[in-house]
């Protein structure tokens, strides 16, 4: 961040193959401008436009570069075709020669804006982001790229957490535990014409609850030594589509969630200790993998492998407070299998409406030795349940469809009452 020009080394397809067109690294023949006059006419050949060919290269999938793409001032870089320069007010390229002037504002600090697509100058994102959200996508285009050192997995992403933390432009400050966002208050709906506000009584655990409603593409393998609730301890990319961050401001979240962090020496701290202990260097305390959640959770006993062979997709049976049950579809992260009867315990994150649980984003969890690590997480699916009158009698299963991604109930149904319980998890 603190560099004045970051050279960005584009071509090739290792750290070792040089900058193209400097030294002993001679560009190809074919990147070479040639010329030709055919009667009147005079041709040139010019290299293909950088802002898009850079996009296909190895440095575009590395991990590590992704820091050097979103928080450089001013970049130079080197193709296999030409040098292309980039800095927030202008760009330019070896190949052509823009008439610069015309192409400033008054002022000479940028790009008129009929020279930007949409309202960018060139390719490089232009900083963190605007909005404290932007964080998620962050971490969402980071997942995807490539790292050769698995445990650089956090290094890798810590300096734009860092930017995010330090942020001075409105609304984007935003802080983090072990990579998971832990998002300030967002804005409440109001009706039609009113002036939107924040969410009254929010909290930092409130917060890190939204935060861990992220999700992977498909089930993948445990990365040693991080913990299973944050993205670092998973080799997949992440997202947080359909999540509480795109779905706000209509979520709700229980205000009396609680949240607590284990320190390697036995030390259990609230979020006001972990900060304060960053703060004082001196007092600093070791943190481990594991976190205490105090929420409304389920207990999920699993049913069937929902699908074809292979498919790590479950049914799970789910009691109501009537006696019934209820049957829900969904897929987990691990690839470790469920067995029948297996029971794992589901952790209430948030809700679409606190009037019923059907609208709850639930992180499922399965027990390892003493603590509880994370395998999946569901959101309302089509379901089947089993209503119980209060006598105890059975009235039949009910098949309950909805919208492809949200199940809902309709509104002259009265939904069964899902079983649940108060309690805290230990989960590394």
């Amino acid at each position: 961040m603190n560099a004045e020009l970051t050279i960005i080394a584009a071509a090739g397809g290792d750290s070792d193959y040089g900058l193209s067109g400097v030294g002993h690294q001679k560009r190809q023949p074919r990147d070479l401008t040639t010329c030709a006059r055919i009667g009147k006419h005079f041709l040139i050949t010019t290299a293909s436009n950088p802002t898009k060919s850079f996009f296909r290269t190895k440095w575009n999938t590395r991990g590590w570069t992704f820091q050097e793409a979103l928080l450089s001032r001013r970049r130079l870089v080197f193709t296999e075709e030409q040098m292309y320069f980039e800095c927030h007010g202008m760009y330019c390229c070896e190949s052509l020669n823009f008439p610069l002037e015309c192409m400033h504002r008054k002022d000479k600090q940028g790009f008129k804006k009929s020279f930007c697509v949409d309202g960018l100058v060139g390719a490089f994102p232009k900083g963190i982001g605007r909005t404290n959200t932007e964080i998620i996508r962050r971490i969402e285009e980071y997942t995807k790229r490539i790292l050769t050192n698995p445990d650089d997995t956090f290094k890798g992403m810590l300096g734009i957490f860092n930017a995010f933390e330090r942020s001075r432009r409105s609304g984007t400050k935003v802080e983090h535990y072990l990579g998971i966002p832990i998002l300030p208050p967002m804005t409440q709906a109001l009706k039609r014409g009113e002036i939107s506000k924040p969410i009254q009584g929010w909290t930092p655990t409130m917060g890190f609850f939204v935060g861990l409603c992220w999700d992977l593409e498909s089930p993948v393998e445990r990365r040693p030594g991080f913990p299973s609730w944050s993205w670092t301890g998973w080799q997949s990319p992440v997202s947080w589509g359909g999540s509480s961050v795109f779905r706000w401001p209509s979520i709700q979240i229980d205000h009396k969630v609680k949240l607590a962090f284990e320190c390697t020496d036995g030390q259990i701290l609230s979020w006001e200790d972990v900060q304060k202990s960053r703060i004082e260097a001196t007092t600093q305390p070791q943190m481990s993998n594991i976190i205490r959640i105090t929420s409304w959770t389920i207990k999920l006993r699993m049913v069937r492998r929902n699908g074809r062979r292979g498919s790590y997709r479950y049914v799970a049976c789910l009691k109501l407070e009537d006696g019934g049950r209820l049957y829900l579809r969904f897929g987990i992260i691990s690839k470790v299998r469920l067995k029948h009867g297996q029971t794992c315990v589901g952790i209430f994150l948030d809700h679409l409406s606190m009037e019923n649980d059907y609208n709850a984003t639930i992180m499922v969890l399965a027990r390892k030795g003493d603590i509880y690590e994370r395998i999946g997480l569901a959101r309302p699916m089509k379901f089947t349940y089993e209503r119980y009158d209060r006598n105890g009698k059975a009235d039949g299963l009910h098949s309950q469809s909805g919208s492809e991604d949200y199940e809902m109930f309709d509104s002259d149904t009265n939904p069964p009452t899902i079983k649940k319980s108060w309690k805290e998890i230990r989960l590394g």
